[in-house]
């Protein structure tokens, strides 16, 4: 919880989220994530399948709406 709220503060709020976009190769995924705001962040998620459960393993911050090509 110390990570989302010192690197991630957006998200405690429970803002609306979007996923526009996600690309999977066999047992790994990442899934562009879209945080409502203003302004609004683009995330990007990589998740792993592990005993038949989809598990983030890593998480960052790709810009703003305004900053990412969409």
């Amino acid at each position: 919880q110390e990570i989302i709220v010192g690197t991630y503060p957006f998200l405690i709020d429970s803002p609306e989220l979007a996923f526009p976009e996600c690309q999977r190769e066999t047992d790994t995924v990442l899934m562009r994530v879209e945080v409502d705001g203003s302004p609004s962040v683009i995330m990007i998620y990589r998740l792993v399948l592990e005993d038949d459960g989809w598990f983030i393993d890593g998480a960052s911050i790709a810009g703003t709406r305004e900053d990412v090509d969409i």
